[in-house]
């Protein structure tokens, strides 16, 4: 904090965001991440609060408040500050003054330490039959990434012509990504015990685009996967999607974000094994980031186990900012089935999502990741309308999770 003092906020202003800081600072210890929060903190990129999460914060409120509040509230909302300006009547957030409590602490970006510069280091004569085996193996490697390209547009194409039922779409699908990664040098096989076909909800780490391509390639029979919304709407891709069955998530407003978790409820009702990435994205950084909610609170209203899947070395093979992937060996480990949480409240539910995520962190080999070093960047695709020019704040470091 700097040593200036912080200006001070109107007396009804000021209990509105102690109430709300209060709120979400019980919700984050209720889920389990417990931690100091300030009105500046990004919902989604700070707080971790999913749709589930944020639905949670709002009955809090609504509670809290004494008043039914809107649900675009939180739905529109990207940082505490919003929903403050919201609740006050302010529609300028730059007109609401930063709140000095003792359970807020807000780092500005100018408290980071400068970056040290580094010198490269001097460049060693190469010898030209060692420059040139390595120029061979690039073109190697690019051009084996690229011929499994044509072979995925094909599939593609070969399914929006003629499979008109899903298992059929399924087993071109299979087969088609089975070829293209041959092609490409990949080489995939699973370990661990067999894959589910009864009623379950799957779950696996997210490191890479590749990911949802190895599941299918993987499952030897129909598994619905959640991806982006805005997927379905790209030509071609969209119908191969419908085709396969693939559920879409919706992000932004709460609204659109619930229409999708019913969606894949009522799927995981009717017996279809589903598959959620309970990250919600990828990230450049090597480990788990923080889970959402959704997929644990599906199994505990439906009473259904949830298998976690582990995806290891895909990482290495097409990493998140990477155009083209490399040769390299994946490996998928199919653990053993974790019963559902014994109830729909938020402990037992993050009891059993962090049991999971302790779980595939150990067999992708990879670290869990606390909040701070988990956040995504401010242009993220985490929203179908991001809020521009958003003035760069730091992250604040956190205590660490569980596993160190």
């Amino acid at each position: 904090m700097s040593s200036a003092a912080a200006p001070v906020a109107a007396p009804v202003e000021l209990r509105i965001a102690q109430r709300l800081i209060t709120e979400a600072e019980g919700l984050l210890t209720d889920l389990g991440m417990p931690r100091e929060v300030s009105l500046d903190d990004d919902l989604e990129c700070d707080l971790g609060l999913g749709s589930i999460e944020r639905v949670e914060l709002l009955v809090r409120l609504e509670r809290a408040h004494g008043s039914p509040l809107l649900e675009r509230l939180l739905g529109d909302a990207r940082c505490l500050r919003d929903v403050l300006s919201a609740l006050d009547g302010h529609a300028d957030t730059a007109r609401v003054p930063d709140v000095s409590l003792a359970s807020t602490t807000v780092v500005s970006s100018s408290s980071r330490p400068a970056p040290m510069p580094v010198e490269p280091e001097p460049m060693s004569p190469a010898a030209p039959a060692g420059v040139l085996a390595r120029a061979a193996r690039a073109i190697r490697r690019r051009y084996m990434a690229v011929a499994g390209v044509p072979v995925l547009v094909l599939g593609a194409v070969l399914i929006r012509a003629f499979c008109r039922r899903r298992r059929g779409a399924v087993r071109v699908a299979r087969a088609t990504v089975r070829l293209a990664a041959l092609v490409a040098g990949l080489r995939v096989r699973v370990v661990g015990g067999p894959l589910p076909e009864a009623q379950a909800i799957l779950i696996s780490n997210h490191a890479s685009w590749l990911d949802a391509l190895i599941l299918i390639a993987v499952f030897d029979w129909p598994v619905r996967i959640t991806a982006k919304a805005t997927l379905f709407a790209v030509p071609i891709l969209g119908t191969v999607l419908r085709r396969l069955g693939h559920l879409p998530i919706a992000r932004g407003r709460v609204e659109r974000r619930m229409h999708s978790y019913h969606g894949i409820r009522n799927a995981a009702a009717r017996g279809d094994l589903v598959h959620v990435f309970p990250e919600g994205t990828i990230t450049p950084e090597t480990g788990v980031r923080p889970f959402r909610l959704g997929a644990f609170r599906l199994a505990a209203e439906l009473g259904v186990p949830l298998v976690p899947i582990a995806i290891r070395g895909s990482r290495a093979v097409l990493r998140d900012g990477e155009r083209w992937p490399s040769p390299g060996e994946i490996e998928v480990t199919v653990l053993e089935h974790i019963p559902p949480p014994a109830n729909a409240t938020a402990a037992a539910i993050s009891a059993v999502r962090d049991c999971a995520r302790r779980r595939l962190a150990a067999a992708a080999d990879e670290p869990v990741l606390n909040l701070a070093s988990a956040a995504l960047p401010r242009d993220a695709d985490l929203d179908p309308d991001p809020i521009p020019n958003r003035p760069a704040r730091a992250f604040r470091n956190v205590a660490a999770t569980e596993g160190r």
